[in-house]
């Protein structure tokens, strides 16, 4: 097999094991959500977060077998700096979820009670999260076949974080006026919400790293 070949056939497999990467990432974003609804139904999170800690754990393992793999093939990966970048961010952002996911714990906890805009936003955050994951998978799944046809996919994932930028900015003032008398609550609430912008972005990051690599095929 030629060097070419060889190399296809290490992106071939480099780009699946992101994608299979990112799926571990949608699970863990779907159980912030279930955290959520039973946080405002005052049903038990504790359960659910355990079940985030297993996905975290997942996530822990297939970053391992991923690295290793892209370190094994770096000599005939010409770009797998890129797909190593990728794997960094992926890794942050189930770090960033595992501080959400834990908050909310201590929201119910400490009997904090959110009115229903703030938890209306950050529905919204998380909506806005898994609408920027499922864009990068559809980019990831074309990355290596129809690189040219991904470009519209990115941009989504740069508008949708452009849209959480604006919401931090606005529920920022909110989080501060309606939690003023609750330090607590103030306090664990404002790190779920900046949790939450830093998945935003590093999804952003992703988006770039993936764009670079579809231009070097020519776009």
């Amino acid at each position: 097999m030629s060097e070419v070949e060889n190399s296809s056939l290490a992106e071939l497999t480099a780009v699946e094991y992101l994608i299979n990467f990112s799926r571990i990432v949608d699970e863990a974003a779907r159980l912030i959500d279930y955290l959520v609804n039973a946080y405002v139904d005052g049903n038990d999170v504790n359960k659910l977060y355990e079940r985030f800690r297993e996905v975290k754990t997942k996530a822990e393992e297939t970053r391992t077998i991923v690295m290793e793999y892209l370190v094994k093939s770096s000599e005939v990966m010409r770009y797998s700096r890129s797909y190593i970048e990728v794997v960094y961010d992926f890794e942050k952002i189930i770090q960033h979820l595992d501080g959400v996911a834990y908050r909310i714990v201590l929201l119910k906890d400490n009997n904090v009670q959110l009115d229903r805009e703030l938890v209306s936003t950050i529905r919204v955050m998380t909506s806005i999260i898994r609408k920027q994951r499922d864009s990068l998978e559809l980019a990831l799944s074309k990355l290596t076949t129809a690189p040219r046809k991904i470009i519209s996919d990115l941009n989504e994932v740069v508008k949708l974080e452009e849209e959480a930028d604006d919401l931090f900015r606005r529920i920022t003032f909110q989080v501060y006026s309606k939690l003023a008398n609750n330090l607590t609550g103030l306090m664990v609430l404002k790190d779920i919400i900046e949790y939450l912008e830093d998945v935003c972005d590093d999804f952003r990051n992703i988006g770039e790293e993936i764009r670079y690599l579809a231009l070097v095929r020519g776009v």
